[in-house]
């Protein structure tokens, strides 16, 4: 699935996502990557413990640690259905964003597709799992946000359920080169989502 597609939502969305990712290292090193820490390290009982942190153009990220066996991560091969399976960051710079994730993340430079105006959209991965991309945020958009896909049976039924529960869809559902389908959506409270299915996913939800 192409992602560059995957990125208008964050262009209406008023409200800023967490991005949330397993780490080994975890209670020092932000400042040393310029990023700014909102909450000192807590603990959540056995699930671990986090920091809510910011990079320098204020991106939120959420640091976790000690994760048990059997949740999800970006080691896992494949998202399934229900899981987180694409991030992508809009934000001001993505050359000094990707400087800034792939040193603390140990994120790898995969694909990088050049959408013309709109700049280039560099891929990421960790392993041999596609991860998600970075781009420059266009003009309109008033601040720099990730946007979180979750991968569905049915991007049509889910972009329609959206908006029976109360969301709105602000983009899609349009189909993405390989087959796949996407939907950018806000929920009820404003946050932005956004839903993707491949073809081998229809019907099986």
């Amino acid at each position: 699935m192409c992602r560059p597609e995957l990125r208008a939502a964050n262009q209406q969305a008023p409200r800023c996502p967490a991005l949330a990712f397993r780490s080994t290292g975890f209670d020092h090193g932000y400042e040393s990557r310029q990023s700014s820490p909102f909450f000192p390290p807590s603990r959540h009982g056995p699930v671990g413990s986090s920091t809510t942190a910011g990079n320098a153009d204020r991106a939120v990220l959420v640091r976790l640690r000690r994760i048990p066996a059997g949740i999800s991560s970006p080691s896992d091969p494949l998202a399934q259905l229900g899981e987180f399976s694409w991030r992508e960051l809009a934000t001001t710079d993505w050359e000094a964003a990707w400087a800034f994730y792939s040193e603390l993340f140990g994120w790898q430079e995969a694909d990088r597709m050049d959408m013309g105006e709109a700049g280039i959209y560099q891929m990421f991965h960790r392993g041999a799992q596609p991860l998600g991309g970075f781009y420059n945020r266009p003009p309109e958009m008033p601040v720099s946000a990730w946007l979180n896909y979750v991968r569905v049976p049915d991007a049509f039924a889910a972009a329609k359920k959206v908006t029976e529960l109360g969301g709105t869809v602000l983009n899609g559902p349009m189909e993405v080169p390989g087959g796949g389908f996407i939907a950018q959506c806000l929920d009820p409270q404003g946050a932005a989502f956004a839903v993707h299915s491949e073809p081998e996913d229809m019907g099986r939800g």
